[in-house]
């Protein structure tokens, strides 16, 4: 047995001198290789939503009808594993469709305007620094389809995630950024606003502060709830 590792630790080390006598000089003492353009979230949190639930206090439901906006510090992507709706994000109107996927950036105002009475929408908030916030900057344009590749990559994420494994969830959530960069964009076409949801958008963004529930809206609109 003392032979054997004695003779497992002199291969390793005639390796070790062999790789580092193979090493060319730097041509850059400071600068090598470096991490800092891979995506690697931080603080991440995923949940679910499967109902559209305006009576429930806290975040278990979320509503086109309590006409509440949000606005967050963090990146939050928006998964729709099944059901279509449609949100407001800052003055456009996106159209969410099944196996979609949608990011929203820190300090980005958005709120539902139409949701189904039942869907599973996933979410994952994050925070992230860095050069890599520039590569999620293609997203701004709107959501992009979740291919089968992406989607298996979702599952790796997911299965880390629940293990409470940070710096591996970190790391598959990375990979289904990176997977993405060059999947198809989603159907973000929208129709054409009414008068009454031109008006509507008009004035949650100029009385952001107020009460924008739908009683609220309705009165400002002079229409019946």
């Amino acid at each position: 047995m003392v032979m054997r590792q004695d003779h497992e630790k002199m291969f390793t080390n005639k390796k070790l001198i062999e790789i580092a006598r193979s090493l060319p000089q730097p041509d850059d003492y400071f600068n090598g290789v470096d991490w800092g353009g891979e995506i690697l979230p931080r603080e991440i949190v995923s949940f679910c939503r499967m109902a559209q639930d305006h009576r429930t206090s806290g975040w278990d439901g979320i509503s086109a009808k309590a006409g509440r906006y949000d606005q967050h510090s963090r990146y939050v992507l928006l998964v729709a594993l099944e059901g279509n709706g449609s949100m407001g994000v800052e003055t456009n109107t996106r159209q969410i469709h099944k196996e979609e996927a949608h990011l929203l950036f820190p300090h980005q105002i958005h709120y539902y305007i139409d949701l189904p009475e039942k869907f599973t929408w996933l979410y994952v908030t994050f925070d992230l620094e860095g050069p890599a916030r520039q590569i999620l900057e293609l997203w701004r344009s709107g959501g992009r389809k979740m291919n089968d590749h992406a989607m298996s990559l979702l599952v790796e994420f997911l299965t880390e995630f629940q293990k409470g494994d940070g710096l591996q969830s970190s790391i598959a959530l990375g990979k289904v950024f990176e997977a993405m960069e060059t999947a198809e964009s989603a159907q973000n076409k929208a129709e054409p606003d009414t008068d009454l949801v031109a008006q509507i958008k008009k004035y949650v963004m100029e009385n952001l502060e107020d009460d924008l529930a739908m009683p609220a809206l309705s009165r400002a609109m002079g229409v019946s709830e």
